[in-house]
């Protein structure tokens, strides 16, 4: 057992949790010896958050706080400058089509001459349409990208938490889960949890195999019926 900044850390049979301990505590109000009842909890019960960890892999104490901060927890992205850069090269593209494209005076009935499935087009209209425009786009495209990340946001992961997260993601021999009820983390060994799987869908009270692919078929009838539509 051990104190981290969520509270205590335990080991039982073979489990691991972490939250705070229920103590000892006296019902009524008061102060204790003035003829207070006390309950005694059983130790089994902890606060929220919890990281239980059914596998044989040991988890640091790093990985277990990083665990108990919860599976929805957001950590601050890496920004990758040249993924910025063509988003907005896209963004700026999707401007300039839809200045090229605008009908004021037919927009209905090109919406309604569109097909409902399009194949995806590069093409990219040319500058000197509306200059407006196009001070709006070189603007956005010669945005300065250089700036250091690190001045622009702050990691609300620790060093040792950024490893602890890279530790578990590229762990093959885990399955890191939510539990159904409490919001719990479960840590489980692959294997054990393939298996489990597969017992489920193999149970003949609930699944029964096909004894063909049907995908061929139902992809034949959504085709026929978007066709269907389109003569209308």
């Amino acid at each position: 057992m051990f104190n981290s900044p969520q509270g205590q850390v335990f080991h039982k049979n073979g489990t691991t949790y972490i939250g705070k301990r229920v103590n000892k505590y006296f019902l009524g109000g008061g102060k204790p010896g003035h003829g207070q009842k006390f309950q005694q909890p059983s130790f089994d019960k902890y606060v929220d958050p919890k990281v239980i960890n059914l596998s044989r892999k040991q988890l640091t104490e790093f990985e277990i706080k990083l665990l108990s901060k919860g599976l929805k927890y957001t950590p601050t992205p890496n920004v990758n400058k040249q993924e910025l850069k063509k988003d907005l090269k896209e963004y700026t593209r999707k401007l300039r089509l839809t200045e090229y494209f605008y009908d004021p005076d037919n927009n209905e009935s090109s919406n309604e001459q569109s097909d409902i499935v399009r194949n995806k087009s590069n093409f990219n209209p040319k500058k000197g349409r509306n200059m407006v425009l196009d001070s709006v786009c070189e603007t956005l495209e010669n945005l300065p990208l250089n700036t250091s990340c690190r001045e622009l946001r702050k990691n609300n992961l620790s060093k040792e938490e950024n490893k602890a997260l890279e530790s578990l993601t590229n762990d093959e021999s885990i399955i890191i889960k939510e539990a159904d009820k409490g919001g719990a983390v479960v840590i489980m060994d692959k294997d054990y949890y393939e298996t489990k799987i597969m017992e489920m869908l193999l149970n003949p009270e609930f699944n029964s195999e096909m004894s063909e692919n049907k995908d061929k078929k139902q992809c034949k009838k959504l085709k026929d019926y978007c066709l269907s539509i389109r003569q209308f």
